[in-house]
């Protein structure tokens, strides 16, 4: 059970009951008569507070599990048809957990997921969903599992080892391990026909290089899929620029001709990731 707005929220597996405020002694709460909802939680500790609302992994009688924003009366779905079918591979979900903040006045709500090691993280004001983790690997959880605003501070506790870190948005690493922050493109395609990619401009903030050692001439990693991301050749690089440099910029030219593009860019280096746009120099080749 929890409060939000005046509103208490029973949640079952399945469903939900809401009760209101009556100020009778003895029996301070009534159930709202057609207030039920028809989703109840499916792992108790990925329920929050996500501003004037609640969020949390929902599912239902049919089985459809989804990320739903509880308001009112409404469980209004977050997530997508994607997300959820990466969720039910995960073979367990009850022990999913998940907290919310604000960074620089977008709401995230971050759900990790023990069983699957992995964790997302969804933006209120964009509704975007990207993958989160810690380290250089692959795959893999990010370390952050519990949340609380204390003085006004991001404070988040370590899942592995119990330690409490403040999560600040000009740091650039985990207590020191590298951050792999990576872009992935969608498909680029012209039904069928041959593409030629001339030049991808890549339009970064430069010039944020350290002074010394790791990010001291920061690097751009890029890599191609020419099969529509089945595999890839091998990773190209371009610097940032050293600090100061602000006129560096990030090309890659003639990278040849595919019918499926995608294209990876990532960078481990600890600097600012900014990327504010690109473009592409193309010439489709039609079919006859």
């Amino acid at each position: 059970a929890i409060a939000d707005g005046g509103t208490l929220y029973v949640f079952g597996s399945l469903s939900t009951e809401v009760y209101g405020n009556t100020g009778t002694a003895g029996v301070p709460f009534t159930r709202i008569q057609g207030a039920t909802l028809e989703w109840g939680l499916a792992a108790k500790d990925s329920l929050t507070k996500y501003q004037d609302s609640l969020i949390g992994l929902f599912r239902n009688e049919m089985g459809q599990m989804v990320v739903a924003r509880v308001q009112g009366y409404r469980a209004d779905r977050v997530s997508t048809s994607d997300l959820e079918a990466i969720i039910r591979s995960y073979g367990a979900f009850s022990d999913a957990t998940g907290f919310a903040y604000m960074k620089d006045g977008h709401p995230f709500y971050q759900i990790s997921f023990p069983t699957g090691n992995a964790t997302w993280l969804y933006d209120g004001s964009t509704g975007m969903w990207n993958q989160r983790q810690s380290g250089l690997a692959e795959t893999g959880r990010h370390r952050a599992e519990l949340y609380v605003n204390y003085l006004d501070q991001t404070v988040v506790s370590d899942y592995e080892n119990g330690r409490i870190y403040k999560m600040k948005p000009d740091v650039y690493t985990d207590n020191g391990d590298p951050i792999k922050r990576l872009l992935a493109s969608k498909h680029l395609m012209s039904r069928g026909n041959p593409i030629t990619v001339d030049e991808l401009r890549l339009f970064f903030e430069t010039g944020v290089g350290l002074a010394t050692g790791q990010g001291s001439d920061p690097l751009i990693m890029l890599r191609i899929s020419k099969d529509g991301g089945r595999t890839w050749g091998p990773q190209k690089l371009k610097t940032l620029g050293a600090i100061g440099e602000y006129l560096a910029r990030v090309r890659f030219q003639q990278l040849g001709q595919s019918e499926d593009w995608v294209f990876e860019v990532s960078m481990t280096d600890p600097v600012p990731f900014r990327l504010v746009g690109e473009a592409l120099q193309t010439e489709v080749a039609e079919w006859a």
